[in-house]
């Protein structure tokens, strides 16, 4: 189902994919797709990835991107990082939540950097 969470973790920076089969209780089975590392893009990825109506995954990182602020990213089903949108950390920055909106949009909340209040963003795809 599109815009809904997917199976996934984050563990010591890399993204490990439970495949939608079937598992008997002796078999684990991931895939790794991508490491996040030191660099321009996504590092210290944040709760769940969601796949959009375009067959893509989204997630929000804490850290990296051109502010190392933190990062709205999309991933392709083989693994293949694109940042979005690089919090800057003057007016926004501490991404924390997204979701996928019908209309394509995304959501989620960061924190003012001034006020140090929760916001609500929305994302245009």
């Amino acid at each position: 189902m599109r815009g809904t969470p997917v199976i996934a973790a984050v563990a010591l920076g890399c993204l490990l994919v439970l495949p939608g089969t079937r598992l008997n209780a002796t078999e684990i089975a991931f895939q790794i797709l991508h490491e996040f590392g030191p660099g321009s893009g996504p590092q210290f990825p944040l709760g769940t990835l969601i796949e959009g109506e375009d067959g893509q995954f989204y997630g929000i990182s804490r850290d990296g991107g051109t502010y190392d602020k933190g990062t709205i990213y999309r991933i392709t089903p083989q693994g293949s990082p694109t940042v979005l949108h690089s919090f800057d950390g003057i007016t926004i920055g501490g991404p924390n939540g997204i979701a996928q909106a019908g209309n394509g949009d995304l959501y989620g909340f960061a924190r003012d950097s001034f006020t140090f209040d929760t916001i609500l963003f929305r994302f245009r795809t």
